[in-house]
């Protein structure tokens, strides 16, 4: 038997690609529907206190109802950014960074799927591109710790199986 070490090189830069694509798929889960940070704990509630909403930057109409009951171009929400959240139609229970899905799509590097980003041999990353986005991510990382930079323990572990299962696949087809 002859081992080609070529062919196992390519077998072990295309297991790990697939693992890659496994741990970050979970992690986006993981923060944009779950709303948990990297310790697994969740990013917590969205604020009760009274909140005006842009209605530029709202991705469906506001309400268009001012602190009184007059008609303004924004909109008053007593209830704060969760009742905003929920007449906007979006999770509003707990925290999960996802309102317009732009901040979404920058980690996933896509807006209709998720893509890796190769940084070196053997080396994937994501990365957020927009400079609004990048602001969005240490604004919440300062005030709830790592969400986007470690994985994890369950993301290491899935990083883990899935390199196993995906070498051990790749290296009996050769």
């Amino acid at each position: 038997m002859i081992i080609d070490e070529a062919k196992v090189m390519q077998a072990a830069r295309e297991s790990l690609r697939l693992a890659a694509f496994d741990t970050f798929s979970a992690m986006s889960n993981r923060i944009f529907i779950d709303g948990k940070r990297s310790s697994g704990r969740t990013m917590g509630k969205y604020s009760k206190k009274p909140f005006y909403a842009n209605p530029n930057t709202s991705p469906v109409a506001t309400n268009k109802t001012g602190k009184t009951g007059n008609k303004i171009q924004g909109g008053y929400y007593a209830g704060g950014y969760a009742e905003y959240r929920a007449q906007q139609g979006r999770e509003s229970g707990f925290k999960n960074l996802r309102l317009t899905g732009d901040l979404q799509s920058d980690f996933n590097n896509s807006s209709s799927g998720f893509t890796l980003q190769e940084t070196g041999d053997m080396c994937y990353a994501i990365s957020i591109d927009k400079p609004e986005n990048v602001k969005k991510v240490e604004g919440q990382e300062s005030e709830l710790g790592p969400i986007f930079t470690e994985f994890t323990k369950k993301e290491e572990r899935l990083l883990e199986q899935s390199l196993r299962a995906n070498i051990i696949n790749k290296l009996r087809s050769l």
